[in-house]
């Protein structure tokens, strides 16, 4: 089983990669919804406010627990972090040049 740390450091690498536009990655998480159960919601990286080791805080004000984490995928869906199974990809391929 991940460690809330292993979440935690994932998203706030992407967060503070050099380079990288934040807004171009969605984190993956379990919502619950009374009486029906959970479900998978995607939010975009770029609707974060911060990140601590308990939680990822949105800039509307709600919060969303580290450990209902499950994915962070880049814009075309992609997997990029999983939990379980840690990075995919290097984040470096994701890093804009000067030109772009």
């Amino acid at each position: 089983m991940p460690r809330r740390s292993d979440i935690y450091e994932a998203v706030r690498r992407i967060i503070h990669y050099p380079g990288i536009a934040r807004e171009e990655f969605r984190i993956a998480y379990r919502h619950r919804v009374e009486g029906v159960g959970e479900r998978i919601v995607e939010i975009q990286l770029g609707s974060v406010e911060r990140v601590d080791k308990w939680a990822i805080h949105l800039k509307s004000g709600d919060s969303i627990p580290l450990h209902r984490v499950v994915e962070i995928r880049d814009c075309k869906g992609r997997p990029v972090w999983r939990r379980g199974l840690g990075w995919g990809v290097d984040l470096s391929k994701y890093r804009r040049t000067a030109e772009e």
